[in-house]
């Protein structure tokens, strides 16, 4: 069993309550890009063009090809993670490095800070 990294009163605290245009849906279309934004608590850079959504939110590249398209990548690193499993880090790793290398193959992407290397047009 993993070593339980964090303090009780560290565990992350997850939102169960979301504003109402995060649950504003459109037919055939999983997330706009103003829902995404408010479930995930954060702000687009830039904003995605009229009429983007995606059907998909992914933090692993195997899953691309199980899901519907278009997907957006969730980019984490291994502390980040193991915080919310509330275990120690297993390795270094850091997905921002993966979104860096395949871009173009999301219409978007959640990330923890600045890439550099990624088109100016890409949310």
């Amino acid at each position: 069993m993993p070593a339980v990294l964090w303090a009780e009163d560290s565990f992350p605290c997850y939102r169960i309550e979301f504003p109402e245009r995060a649950l504003r849906f459109e037919a055939g279309h999983c997330w706009s890009a103003e829902a995404l934004a408010a479930a995930a608590g954060g702000t687009w850079q830039p904003f995605p063009p009229p009429q983007w959504h995606a059907n998909a939110v992914i933090s692993h590249m195997d899953y691309l090809p199980l899901v519907p398209a278009p997907a957006v990548f969730a980019a984490t690193t291994a502390a980040h993670c193991a915080r919310h499993k509330r275990v120690k880090p297993q390795g270094t790793w850091d997905s921002h490095k993966i979104l860096q290398k395949n871009w173009d193959k999301f219409a978007g992407a959640i990330v923890e800070h600045h890439l550099e290397g990624l088109p100016r047009s890409f949310p």
